[in-house]
């Protein structure tokens, strides 16, 4: 039983981001083709919060796909 739960696990990150995303959800890629999933959840004045879902496990690669989204994350210095 536990190998079915850990086979249907999805991974994903609750961000809060600078600005909005255009769309409520959609795909973000970087450059190097590494493809993240984010879905809106709310947003206001400051900055939105956002679902993310990556598809692939690289490191940065929640911050890069928002970021190239035009929201980066919000303290994100890099």
């Amino acid at each position: 039983l536990l190998n079915l739960v850990w086979a249907t696990a999805r991974k994903g990150y609750v961000a809060l981001v600078e600005g909005r995303p255009e769309r409520q959800e959609g795909g973000a890629e970087t450059e190097d083709a590494c493809s993240t999933l984010y879905r809106l959840a709310g947003s206001g004045p400051q900055g939105s919060v956002v679902w993310a879902e990556p598809r692939e496990g690289r490191k940065h690669q929640v911050r890069m796909a928002l970021s190239h989204q035009g929201c980066p994350v919000v303290g994100d210095v890099r």
